[in-house]
């Protein structure tokens, strides 16, 4: 996801790599054409199982956002905010300024939708989520 960094790897290493230059700094958005190009490549390896890693060079921003633009493209009937809450219970992630509107522009579903088809107890259990009381 780095501008800025080059990928190298040994020959004879089975690694499938795509590299979209994005600009670091979460005070510049990522242009909608570059998220698109990232999520759609991930997508195509996630069809074919293969093991993903999302890298920029801190590991929160370009790669927080991506990761977050993935979710959301996976699970249409989600919300950003479910979205960044499902990455950032596995990472800490500061996406980019834009992309939450962006997103929001791809033709997602509004947040009217959001339960519809989340089974009772999914967020508290995946997410981390307090849940309250005691047992």
């Amino acid at each position: 996801m780095a501008a800025n960094l080059d990928v190298i790897y040994e020959a004879g290493e089975e690694v499938i790599y795509k590299k979209v230059a994005m600009t670091d700094g979460g005070h510049n958005p990522i242009p909608p054409e570059l998220m698109k190009e990232a999520v759609d490549w991930l997508q195509q390896m996630n069809c074919k199982e293969h093991k993903i890693l999302v890298n920029c060079r801190a590991g929160i921003g370009r790669a927080g956002s991506t990761a977050i633009a993935f979710v959301f493209a996976q699970n249409r009937h989600w919300s950003y905010e479910l979205c960044k809450e499902f990455v950032s219970v596995r990472r800490y992630v500061y996406p980019h300024r834009g992309l939450k509107a962006m997103l929001e522009t791809l033709g997602v579903p509004s947040i009217d939708s959001l339960f519809d088809e989340i089974p009772e107890g999914f967020l508290a259990a995946p997410l981390g989520l307090a849940t309250g009381g005691s047992e």
